[in-house]
């Protein structure tokens, strides 16, 4: 038989059940603990506000977790960082980025900076030896 084919153990099961009488194709009522609504709560609060954490919606929802995580990762869901953060310089920093930038933009005028890179493998990398011998 082919991999699509039942096991015995399978077709065992299944005669028993129907010399038992049980010709329903229906599965019946399981016992355990039912399934939560909290799954689609978590998802919808993800795409009502995508900048909340994991940990915010576990706390909102009263859900572990993990359990959270499972729920956005069986639903295809990704982090990403929904937002741009502001990013404020002082006057210290603006003027070091200009000096830094003045700097690299003289050192590509004399070429000198070549002469320390070093090529292996097609991947390039600046090698500055401080200590000589």
């Amino acid at each position: 038989m082919g991999d699509q084919a039942p096991s015995l153990a399978t077709c065992c099961i299944w005669y028993r059940k129907f010399r038992n009488g049980e010709e329903s194709l229906d599965e019946a009522p399981r016992t355990g603990r039912p399934p939560t609504q909290k799954r689609s709560v978590a998802i919808a609060n993800c795409e009502a506000q995508p900048d909340l954490s994991v940990q915010d919606i576990a706390a909102r929802t009263q859900t572990p977790k993990s359990t959270v995580h499972d729920f956005f990762r069986t639903s295809g869901k990704v982090p990403k960082l929904p937002r741009v953060l502001p990013h404020v310089l002082s006057t210290l920093d603006k003027k070091r980025r200009v000096e830094v930038c003045t700097s690299l933009l003289n050192r590509r005028r004399t070429f000198a900076w070549i002469d320390s890179i070093v090529t292996m493998d097609e991947k390039y990398c600046s090698y500055d030896n401080a200590v000589r011998r």
